[in-house]
């Protein structure tokens, strides 16, 4: 019959598919690198160093706490200050 010509027996595909073995490639990490964990999609932020699109569940995330000025600076800034107990305040930034 000419509708059987260009037929595969698939019996015969499927279990010679089974004889491969196909490698299963290592995986790094369970999660890979992200604490998405059944969200489609997560927002995307920017580096604040190089400005690069980065997921936001697989960015690095820190919280800097730096003084305003540096160690020589608050030294004059305190002995030139009238209050004996002028703390001076610090940057907080979120990375």
């Amino acid at each position: 019959l000419p509708s059987q010509v260009g037929r595969v027996d698939l019996t015969s595909a499927l279990a010679r598919r089974e004889d491969l073995s196909f490698d299963i490639m290592p995986s790094k990490r369970r999660n890979n690198g992200r604490s998405k964990h059944g969200r489609g999609r997560t927002m995307i932020i920017h580096c604040c160093n190089c400005y690069r699109c980065v997921p936001k569940d697989k960015a690095i995330k820190r919280f800097q706490v730096r003084n305003m000025v540096d160690a020589s600076s608050q030294r004059d800034i305190r002995e030139a200050s009238v209050y004996s107990t002028f703390m001076l305040p610090k940057l907080y930034k979120k990375i």
